[in-house]
């Protein structure tokens, strides 16, 4: 057998092997290729802060008193990079970290690891984001401390009075809301610890820092710089 034949007998084989090994794992290969891709972003500007109108309908024997007032959002914006649809999204907070006197960043024992809630869906989990799409999650909610009688009821009003009387209610944007109010964040520096999950795409984590002001900014660009919002890759 010379050189030649011997060559040409192995490069059959390995690719007799590779069409093998393509049949067999064609359907994964093409799943992975096309597989959706999950990124995020946020930032000081709309669309990712955005001022919302607020409605609190309250009982009395004349009938249905409405009250208005607006709060700001602090939204993340999700995006679809990859080929395929995702499905069944869900972004959960794990953990909330508060800045310390001694600088470092440590754990908000009483804060409870919930879901949060998907801008203009009103629920914890997005069925499907298309390729090249994107939505908003409600990652921070802050509310003018006048409008504290406007929406909350008088047990938030106790908590939120206990982490800061007189200064502006911020709550992060968990959909189910725990009645020890857990989500509730007294002034100072924050990090969030966050995962996104669903059926078919890989758990993307990030940190999503902020800082609960003590007092009211004037203006969306000033109470944006105060909140000063910053998003980052978490392991």
């Amino acid at each position: 057998m010379t050189l030649l034949t011997t060559a040409a007998s192995w490069t059959a084989a390995i690719a007799t092997s590779l069409a093998v090994v393509v049949a067999l794992f064609k359907d994964t290969l093409m799943r992975w290729l096309r597989r959706p891709i999950i990124k995020t972003s946020s930032g000081q500007y709309i669309p990712y802060v955005v001022r919302v109108p607020l409605r609190h309908h309250e009982r009395c024997p004349n009938g249905v008193i409405v009250s208005e007032c607006d709060a700001f959002w602090f939204r993340i914006c999700v995006t679809n990079r990859g080929r395929d649809t995702a499905r069944a999204l869900e972004a959960f907070a794990e953990r909330l970290e508060r800045r310390a006197a001694t600088g470092d960043f440590q754990p908000v024992e009483r804060f409870i690891p919930a879901s949060l809630t998907w801008a203009g869906l009103d629920a914890p989990v997005l069925p499907r984001l298309n390729p090249g799409s994107d939505r908003y999650l409600v990652a921070l909610s802050i509310l003018k401390p006048d409008d504290r009688a406007c929406v909350l009821d008088n047990q938030a009003q106790t908590v939120f009075d206990r982490l800061h009387a007189s200064g502006p209610v911020t709550e992060l944007g968990v959909h189910q809301k725990d009645t020890s109010y857990s989500h509730a964040c007294a002034p100072g520096e924050y990090r969030l610890r966050l995962a996104i999950s669903g059926e078919n795409v890989d758990t993307v984590r990030f940190i999503f820092e902020f800082a609960a002001p003590s007092v009211w900014p004037t203006g969306i660009e000033n109470f944006a710089e105060a909140v000063g919002l910053t998003l980052r890759d978490g392991a």
